[in-house]
């Protein structure tokens, strides 16, 4: 299964252009088994992902990412079979659409459950911050509540950190998203709370954004003054 979704994963690149495009869309199944190979992997997938193995946990992520390769796959060939031709990509709505689904379930598991950041973290790179935001608006609050548990804190702080990546891959300069959970998250008087944010949240932001933790003292001060 994991080669397979692997195969599949790489026929996507197939359809967006290069030089082996028609040799490897000729060898994609269509669109219907592309869709059942998907819905099968995740089901296979989903009892496994609070395995508390580092090996487990490192493929769980892998076969999520192929997944995710595969929904856009299975869209792209839908097309190709309505009879587009030509280099095809998706538009933002048409991956939004393509990963609701997704998405609302990785949202229905608790924050503290590995499941909820594993799919996520695979979806970001997809589909980007806003539509995780704008489906769960209390995302990074919830994210930053559940490092309090060691048990998902790694798992948070890698959502978290995919989330900050592709901000800065797309050129975003609007940090509230974070700025503000994260600030009103160190002014709650739980000193477990802050020692979670000490751990994983404050030594990511401090890696992948440059002046967050100047930023976060000033608004700090301006708060305590």
């Amino acid at each position: 299964m994991m080669e397979a979704l692997r195969r599949k994963a790489a026929d996507l690149k197939a359809l967006e252009g290069g030089k082996e495009a028609e040799e490897r869309v000729q060898r994609c199944a269509g669109a219907q088994e592309l869709k059942e190979i998907g819905a099968l992997a995740l089901t296979l997938l989903w009892p496994h992902c609070e395995d508390p193995f580092q090996g487990i946990a490192d493929q769980t992520k892998a076969m999520f990412t192929n997944i995710t390769a595969l929904q856009e796959l299975t869209r792209l060939l839908s097309r190709r079979e309505a009879g587009e031709k030509g280099q095809m990509k998706l538009s933002q709505e048409e991956k939004e659409g393509v990963f609701t689904e997704l998405v609302t379930m990785a949202l229905a598991v608790k924050p503290h459950r590995k499941a909820r950041y594993r799919l996520l973290i695979a979806i970001v790179p997809r589909v980007g911050n806003q539509m995780l935001l704008r489906h769960e608006p209390a995302l990074i609050a919830s994210l930053l509540e559940a490092m309090r548990d060691q048990s998902v804190g790694t798992c948070c702080t890698l959502l978290l950190e995919a989330m900050l990546l592709h901000d800065a891959a797309s050129g975003n300069a609007d940090h509230t998203w974070w700025s503000e959970p994260v600030l009103a998250a160190l002014l709650k008087a739980d000193a477990r709370l802050r020692h979670s944010l000490c751990n994983y949240a404050l030594p990511t932001l401090a890696k992948n954004v440059p002046g967050s933790m100047a930023a976060l003292v000033k608004a700090l001060q301006g708060e305590s003054g």
